[in-house]
């Protein structure tokens, strides 16, 4: 029965005036389905339980825990065909779709007097940390390799130990970010903690389902939107999102001093005939 499912829910997306059409989409586009749960369904398409029941009943299962189960089995056996009706665009246009959903509501999230107070400190900093752990340090060097570029002093630090030893040596004129966007990265969170208590500017990058967690314990927090569930970490949205944030604060601080960026970075074009991109 279970390759059945992959056929009604293909059926099912064909109909674009319905919310289930929706659901099949996402599942469809889905590449497993051992971890997933009803509220990633929810959550991801915007409607309730009660309708992903009767979506399940739509497809003539008990409920979700036997949609996913037959889904997950089939799954296992590599039954699912290319077909013409079922092309990559569906999965591709699900993941642009989520992503860019997730761009407009980090952008949301972000106040111009948090752009204000950030680029402040940047000007201020006579360097900055950048506190990141795994896949995450990329965005810190991101960030790294973008200030590097017109002169601007920062470094990022990307285990417990590194972090520790430029927490501690913090100063006031320094500014330290830390990313973590699950908000369980300890090394990043404690570490952070410790420059400020040296006196530096602390900013916390992470997932705005963080919000309220770490009042008090830094300067400033800074949310990210993703439609991803945190246990989903190894997809790009939420790095994504996060290299969106630091381009919104890059560009943010270079705007306030436009003409003094640009001719540095016109000046590093013509000396070493790097491109501009």
């Amino acid at each position: 029965m279970s390759k059945e499912i992959f056929d009604r829910l293909e059926r099912l997306q064909r109909d674009k005036n319905t919310v289930y059409a929706d659901i099949a989409r996402t599942l469809l586009g889905m590449r497993s389905y051992s971890s997933l749960k009803m509220k990633d369904i929810q959550d991801i398409c915007h409607v309730s339980s009660t309708t992903v029941f009767r979506f399940c009943k739509k497809l003539n299962v008990s409920g979700f825990s036997e949609l996913k189960f037959l889904l997950d089995s089939e799954q296992g056996r590599e039954v699912i065909e290319i077909r013409d009706n079922y092309a990559l665009s569906s999965k591709t246009n699900i993941h642009l779709t989520n992503i860019t959903k997730s761009f407009i509501a980090t952008r949301d999230l972000m106040t111009d007097q948090q752009i204000d107070t950030v680029v402040a400190w940047m000007q201020q900093a006579r360097k900055i940390n950048i506190f990141a752990n795994g896949s995450t340090s990329l965005i810190g060097r991101d960030l790294e390799y973008k200030l590097d570029r017109i002169g601007v002093t920062a470094k990022t630090y990307d285990e417990d130990n590194s972090q520790y030893f430029a927490a501690m040596n913090a100063t006031p004129e320094m500014l330290c970010f830390g990313i973590s966007y699950s908000g369980q990265t300890k090394s990043v969170l404690r570490n952070l903690r410790y420059a400020r208590g040296q006196g530096a500017k602390t900013i916390l990058i992470t997932n705005v389902d963080n919000r309220g967690r770490f009042q008090d314990q830094y300067d400033l927090i800074l949310y990210v939107a993703s439609n991803e569930a945190i246990n989903r970490l190894i997809t790009t949205t939420a790095r994504l999102t996060m290299l969106y944030l630091v381009d919104l604060i890059f560009y943010s601080f270079i705007y306030s001093d436009f003409d003094r960026f640009n001719r540095i970075l016109l000046n590093n074009r013509v000396q070493n005939k790097v491109p501009l991109d």
